[in-house]
């Protein structure tokens, strides 16, 4: 990871439509309903399965249809079309 002292676009990440920011990590919700994180994984807050830290904006898979996001600090939840909600981190 490099430290940025201007703006630079995030390479692989498009059509976001919110941002949800946690200790260290971010996560981004996409027009189509999907959601990619990148950053700190150690709670395994990013959702993709194995708490490795992602430089690059990581698809959590098996989450669709998402209309909201929210994070803490070590984890995400996400608010689904149909009004379930599912949690990303240690549970």
């Amino acid at each position: 990871m490099t430290n940025r002292w201007n703006p630079t676009a995030v390479p692989g990440l498009a059509g976001v439509v919110q941002l949800a920011v946690g200790f260290g990590y971010t996560c981004a919700r996409l027009g189509d309903g999907s959601v990619r994180c990148l950053g700190a994984n150690a709670a395994g807050q990013l959702g993709d399965g194995p708490r490795t830290s992602r430089s690059n904006p990581t698809l959590v898979p098996g989450l669709t249809g998402v209309v909201e996001l929210a994070a803490g600090l070590i984890h995400t939840c996400a608010r689904l079309a149909d009004g379930s909600v599912r949690m990303l981190g240690l549970q």
